[in-house]
Order: C-alpha cells, then structure tokens, then sequence
C-alpha cells in the first residue's frame, strides 16, 4: 500500500521539483544599474520566442511484467483453460491422432507452466507537447505494442498409470498473443547542462491503457487448439455446424509512470531524446488486474521546436 501511494505521487512531484527549479532560477541578486549598455538585462523582445506545441514520434524496446503473462498459462483458475480442449472428447481424439498415439494408450497432463514471461518486443509511437514555460510541458502520447508469451504443458503417454514414470515428458507448446496500447499524460520538465545543445529530463503522469487478446492456444504437432472459447454452452463435436461467438478479451487499464533521460538540439526544428520509463499499471486481464511494474527504453524524435534555451 505504502509503494502504490509513492508512485501515485510522480506525476505532483516531478511537477513541484521542476517548479521549484523554475522558481530558483528567477531569484538574483540585484545589479548596480549602469549607463553601460552592456550590463542591461536584453529587451524580452532580444529572447527566442517560446514554441508551444511540440510533436513527434518515438520506438524502443518494451519489457513487459510476466505476472499478466500467465493468463495464458491455461490454468482452471484462467478464463482460457487448457483443460477446455484437453477435457473434450472429439479435440481428444483427434490429439492422439495427430501425435499417432495407440488407442489402447492414454494422453496425460503433468504440469501447466505456472512461470509464464512475455518476450521482449518492439514499441513505436508519436507524442504531442505544450510548452507552459521553456523548460516545463504537458504531454500526451500513444504507444503501441504486440506481446506475445511463450512456453510448455508437460505431458506423458502410457497405456496405464503405474507406467508414466517409464515414459518420457512430452513439451506441449502454449501461447499467448495481445495488444496493447499506453495512453500517457504527464509533465515533462528539462534541466540544461550544456548551453543550448543538450539537456537532462523528467516525466512523470498518469497511465491509461487498452488490452486486447489475439490468440490464446496450444499447439499439437501442426495444428493450433484455441483455449478461447467461441462455443459458449456447447461442446464441441467434430462434423457439426456449430454455432460461434464473438469474444472479446481484454478492456481498459490505469496506472501512473515517471521515467527520465538525456536530450539532444540539431536544429531548433529538431530534437532527439534517449530516455526510459516505469509504468505501474493494472492490466484489464480477468484475474490478473493487480498494480505491476513494465519498463521501456526508447528513442524519440522531437519536431516542430526544441526548448533546451536560456531563460536568462
């Protein structure tokens, strides 16, 4: 509980600091005044106007938590069972056929992986930004990703129970395939370090995001089993028309993220960030909504203006 309150804060912290920076920076001591033109503070109209709006596109690499991962793992307590093919007598038969099991033998479950993890993958996305002041915006942005989870259902074979340990292990693949998409809207605040060329950043802001399962299914020899199921109260019988349901799998989720990196200015008209981020979110997976943190390492193109300048 403790933990969530603190990350529920980054969005008003990374905000106060970078106000309080904004504030620091304003205080000077008073200077002597001068007939010498060269000790005047320059006329507002001297300074590089304030851009507003800043846009732009990003891509990186996403490390998603594996703890949503095992919904796919086709657990009883899942709402995609692996139990919904193996236990149905036509899929069963057919199983055993495809992997030329003997009639007299038997196709038994061992264990279903309880430590499922999704791969690494790819993001991309675009961003937009208001500039309040040079060094503090408001920003909203989309991300995509495609995530897939990969891993096994043991299984053996035997004519009878007394001699499974005489047989070996059979590795049954299983797999998992989702969209998702992060909608973020937070604060981004920049620190100058080196005259207008490069600078340092904050972000921090809330998180919505929206899932959508793809697939959910295991695989025997060359053939995919989907543990979805589209038969509602029907069972499945092989050369029947049966009648499908659309399902839909997935919804909408919240969170918070901070995150942070290293600027760079080309030209005024371009920009490029190297930054990563933490975003604690709660997947819309039925049973495995809880608060869990995904990590992204991305690359991003700023255009239309860059706000790395002098204040003074």
């Amino acid at each position: 509980m403790k933990n969530r309150i603190i990350i529920c804060l980054i969005p008003f912290i990374v905000f106060a600091f970078s106000s309080g920076y904004a504030q620091r920076k304003e205080e000077v001591n008073p200077k002597i005044k001068t007939t010498d033109s060269r000790s005047k503070k320059k006329p507002e109209e001297e300074k590089e106007p304030l851009i507003r709006w800043h846009y732009g596109f990003n891509f990186g690499v996403y490390f998603a938590n594996r703890y949503n991962a095992n919904y796919y793992n086709g657990s009883e307590n899942n709402v995609n069972k692996f139990s919904y093919v193996y236990n149905n007598r036509s899929w069963y038969q057919e199983i055993k056929q495809l992997m030329q099991i003997s009639q007299y033998d038997s196709l038994y479950l061992l264990e279903l992986p309880a430590n499922m993890k999704y791969n690494t993958t790819m993001t991309g996305g675009l961003f937009l930004r208001y500039s309040l002041t040079h060094r503090l915006d408001f920003f909203l942005d989309a991300t995509f990703v495609k995530l897939k989870a990969d891993d096994a259902v043991t299984m053996k074979t035997s004519h009878d129970t007394t001699s499974l340990q005489l047989v070996p292990m059979i590795f049954i693949p299983i797999h998992g395939e989702e969209e998702r998409i992060n909608f973020d809207l937070g604060v981004h605040t920049t620190f100058p370090i080196y005259k207008k060329k490069i600078n340092l950043f904050l972000e921090g802001g809330f998180n919505f995001n929206y899932t959508k399962v793809l697939k959910s299914f295991v695989y025997f020899v060359n053939k995919e089993y989907s543990l979805i199921n589209i038969y509602g109260n029907q069972q499945y019988s092989a050369g029947y028309n049966m009648q499908e349901f659309p399902i839909t799998q997935g919804g909408m989720g919240y969170g918070v993220l901070g995150g942070g990196g290293i600027g760079f200015t080309f030209v005024p008209q371009l920009g490029m960030e190297l930054g990563t981020n933490i975003r604690y979110v709660s997947v819309n997976l039925e049973g495995y909504g809880a608060l869990k943190p995904s990590y992204e390492v991305y690359i991003r193109f700023v255009l239309g203006g860059f706000k790395s300048q002098d204040d003074d």
